[in-house]
């Protein structure tokens, strides 16, 4: 079987097309930061999609109630709200991209 040189061509092209569309995909997904502040105010964290802490503050009421266990859930609690939210972001752009 022969294949053309201009369907070998029109394949490379589209694999190519593709490709830079991943790639710009990659990127986006890549970028997305989601902040995300505690009920109390008391938290703000930053992560990425890929669920990376790229931010902590702490507000400094937390030193008039000393309560360790409660600050180490309310930051737990704050960052899985974020990377859930980036992570359904990047679904939502991914889709966007790539349909369901």
């Amino acid at each position: 079987m022969e294949i053309s040189s201009r369907v070998l061509n029109d394949v490379m092209l589209h694999a190519q097309e593709h490709a830079e569309l991943i790639r710009k995909t990659r990127d986006t997904v890549l970028d997305i930061r989601v902040t995300e502040e505690s009920d109390d105010g008391l938290v703000t964290v930053t992560v990425t999609a890929a669920g990376e802490l790229t931010d902590l503050v702490l507000d400094p009421r937390i030193y008039r109630q000393p309560d360790s266990d409660g600050l180490a859930e309310t930051i737990l609690d704050t960052i899985r709200t974020a990377t859930g939210k980036a992570n359904q972001e990047a679904a939502r752009q991914l889709t966007d991209v790539l349909g369901e």
